[in-house]
């Protein structure tokens, strides 16, 4: 059930995670076969609602990635070598802001152009580039990682970088997957999204964090 929700969700990066998780998995029953035919048969049907779906539900197929649409974006260019400036596909849209987001980058690489103009900036780099989409939708960097060494640097990449290597490390030295888990699910979403400048997702960062921290991650006492 919890599969087929986050199927139905139509998130890339929310697939993309759930593949994570279905690898830990399989390496799991490699090593313990007790649940193997249960995990098969939630697999086939899992598979099975996937493949209909993309088949049979036109708006739902629409969401897989197409490799022309990714060419055309990273090249800048069509199959007919005419020039491509912006897309209206997801996936295109999020290639041009990248881009984007690097060249403001390049300009303002020690301590970004500020929290307060990083809209702007990329708003800016988005006319220059004639991004006609991306500027219509006012779109951020689509990366959190981007976003947030735009807004404030290199310096504040790698503090953001360092609130997700201090967990997982945590997590490795006491072997809690969970912990571990949750940090690299985390981190392929702000790979795809910025989920850090709403409050809805610093608090479901901070607050799960401080809760699955506190849980395995032993606190020495005077």
């Amino acid at each position: 059930m919890f599969s087929i929700y986050i199927l139905l969700l139509s998130s890339k990066a929310g697939w993309i995670g759930l593949i994570f998780i279905y690898a830990v998995f399989i390496v799991d029953l490699i090593r313990n076969s007790k649940y193997l035919i249960a995990t098969t048969i939630v697999g086939v049907l899992v598979g099975l609602f996937l493949f209909l779906n993309v088949y049979y539900a036109p708006l739902y197929a629409q969401r897989i990635p197409k490799a022309e649409v990714i060419e055309n974006a990273i090249n800048e260019k069509d199959k007919d070598n005419k020039v491509v400036t912006t897309s209206t596909d997801g996936t295109g849209s999020r290639i041009f802001v990248w881009k984007a987001s690097f060249e403001v980058i390049k300009e303002n690489l020690i301590l970004g152009v500020g929290t307060g103009d990083s809209r702007d900036k990329l708003m800016e780099k988005y006319l220059e580039k004639n991004m006609k989409t991306e500027y219509e939708f006012g779109l951020n960097s689509h990366n959190q990682f981007l976003n947030t060494t735009v807004s404030i640097g290199i310096i504040g990449l790698i503090v953001l970088m360092l609130c997700f290597w201090m967990p997982f490390y945590q997590g490795w030295k006491q072997k809690e997957l969970l912990l571990m888990g949750f940090v690299v699910i985390v981190s392929m979403n702000l790979l795809f999204e910025s989920m850090f400048e709403r409050q809805s997702g610093v608090i479901f960062y901070v607050f799960l964090n401080t809760i699955l921290c506190s849980t395995f991650v032993p606190i020495k006492s005077n």
